[in-house]
């Protein structure tokens, strides 16, 4: 099964910060959205990074107050790790393994944001096979 059709059936609440923006703003949707993460877009609207809610966490235990003033680009991690639509989820299943993540962008040929998928949309479309494999 491709991430496409997991993207398909799953809503994709997207939310992105433009890398000009501070860590507080990152923060600030974060917690607002209740979001897991936000990709970190430049002017053009490509991707440049992530921030992940506990990037955040540590960058307010590390910096404070220069939350206010420092930007995303202090510390987004800039080895985004993304699979694109056309991937089988078996993939998706490996990044996530291998690197320990929960939350997986996924990015188009041309480097624009398609959507996220969540561990949790992982399992269902891994549960799905089975179930239609042996049920």
């Amino acid at each position: 099964m491709q991430l496409r059709a997991i993207m398909d059936s799953s809503s994709n609440n997207i939310k992105t910060i433009m890398d000009t923006d501070t860590i507080y703003d990152a923060a600030e949707l974060i917690f607002t959205a209740g979001a897991a993460s936000v990709l970190i877009i430049n002017k053009a609207k490509k991707s440049v990074g992530i921030i992940t809610e506990q990037e955040v966490v540590q960058a307010i235990k590390t910096y404070k107050q220069k939350i206010l003033e420092l930007k995303t680009t202090h510390i987004m991690n800039i080895d985004l790790l993304a699979c694109t639509p056309n991937e089988e989820v078996e993939e998706a299943v490996r990044v996530m393994s291998e690197y320990k993540i929960r939350n997986l962008p996924i990015i188009t040929e041309g480097g624009n944001l398609a959507g996220f998928i969540d561990i949790n949309a992982v399992a269902r479309a891994q549960l799905s096979n089975i179930i239609h494999k042996w049920g």
